[in-house]
């Protein structure tokens, strides 16, 4: 019941955006959780999530290991929407092509808790993430600010845990 409720609030939302001058007059009666909630569904995000470019000279994929230092989940289960979270990764080994300290990368469907993730060392490959070569239903919630650096994306059957 809780999480038809949350895609019914969702998809009302959505539709209520639509209206702009309508959303802006329910915005008073919304808690700032849900505020927060309501902000990243329609892709308000703290920070960019930067795309790789072709001529960019950094590498196109990757075999990272390091260790997970922020996290930015997404605020709902994928399903009726789809989208991405983002995390950051403190290298512990350096990588041909790529001078980066860190590498930011997105997580599809992106859900848990800090605690879960924070300060695990992760083995994954990833690919630069790069403008319309992404899944089709995906949007990113990011609150890393990546100074610039292009993200990159999971690879297939990769994940975090």
């Amino acid at each position: 019941m809780i999480m038809k409720k949350s895609y019914l609030f969702a998809i009302l939302f959505i539709a209520l955006c639509t209206q702009h001058s309508l959303a802006q007059d329910l915005t008073p009666i919304l808690t700032e959780e849900q505020k927060a909630k309501v902000g990243l569904l329609v892709g308000i995000s703290s920070h960019p999530v930067i795309y790789g470019r072709k001529n960019d000279n950094l590498p196109k994929r990757m075999k990272v290991r390091g260790v997970i230092e922020e996290v930015s989940f997404v605020p709902f289960a994928c399903g009726v929407i789809c989208w991405s979270g983002t995390a950051k990764i403190k290298l512990l080994n350096k990588i041909k092509g790529y001078k980066p300290e860190y590498v930011y990368i997105t997580v599809l469907c992106f859900m848990g808790k800090e605690e879960d993730f924070l300060n695990k060392i992760v083995e994954v490959k990833v690919s630069k993430l790069e403008k319309g070569k992404m899944p089709s239903c995906e949007g990113t919630v990011n609150s890393i600010d990546s100074n610039g650096i292009a993200f990159y994306r999971l690879g297939k059957n990769q994940n975090l845990k």
